[in-house]
């Protein structure tokens, strides 16, 4: 799974690096045959906004702290606000949202400097487990990957637009523990109350 326009590797849960391998991503459509014989209109492009911060652990230092939001916006929880759509501006985003409960999560974005990658599960009440994220930006220099499993919330409370569906989602995630690898002694950070927008997935 390789984040748009960043080398290097996105981390597994307990912090090691895979290779990107290459993989790419973009504005490929799906066409199909419908009833009269013809072909579909090409899919809508997927569209995506994260608004994260990256925050110091408790007690520990985080060189990193930060802005890696993802453009778009502005964001809260209950206000999508505007997305960035795959092929735009030379921006990639690709997401996979399927089943019914749990859903199958995967997304990838990279625009203007910044980027983001998930992997994960959500069940049917709208909870469920983040194994893998990352987060990329020019004010925080650096990749962080999670070292420890986040978790996620789709199901709102009231007032919240937060939803879960295949194809598209509005939740909140929680990574308690974000690092680089590369200089585990400074990087000890936290990614608290990522808001993650997610529209037109593949399902």
């Amino acid at each position: 799974m390789a984040l748009g326009g960043v080398s290097g590797a996105i981390a597994n849960t307990g912090g090691t690096q895979q290779g990107s391998g290459g993989n790419t991503f973009g504005g490929a459509v799906n066409l199909g045959s419908n009833p009269s014989g013809g072909t579909n209109a090409a899919s809508p492009p997927a569209e995506a906004t994260v608004r994260v911060y990256i925050s110091g652990r408790r007690g520990e230092a985080c060189l990193y702290a930060g802005p890696a939001t993802f453009p778009g916006g502005p964001l809260n929880t209950q206000n999508e606000g505007s997305t960035v759509r795959d092929g735009v501006d030379g921006a990639m985003v690709t997401c996979s949202i399927k089943g019914s409960g749990p859903y199958a999560i995967t997304a990838n974005g990279s625009a203007d400097g910044r980027g983001f990658s998930i992997q994960g599960t959500v069940g049917s009440d709208g909870n469920g487990t983040i194994t893998s994220a990352s987060f990329v930006s020019s004010a925080i220099g650096q990749l962080l990957q999670t070292k420890e499993n986040c978790t996620i919330d789709a199901a709102p409370a009231a007032g919240e637009t937060l939803r879960i569906a295949p194809g598209e989602m509005f939740a909140k995630i929680d990574c308690p523990y974000v690092w680089n690898s590369a200089v585990p002694d400074i990087s000890h950070c936290q990614a608290l109350s990522v808001l993650m927008v997610l529209k037109n997935c593949a399902k």
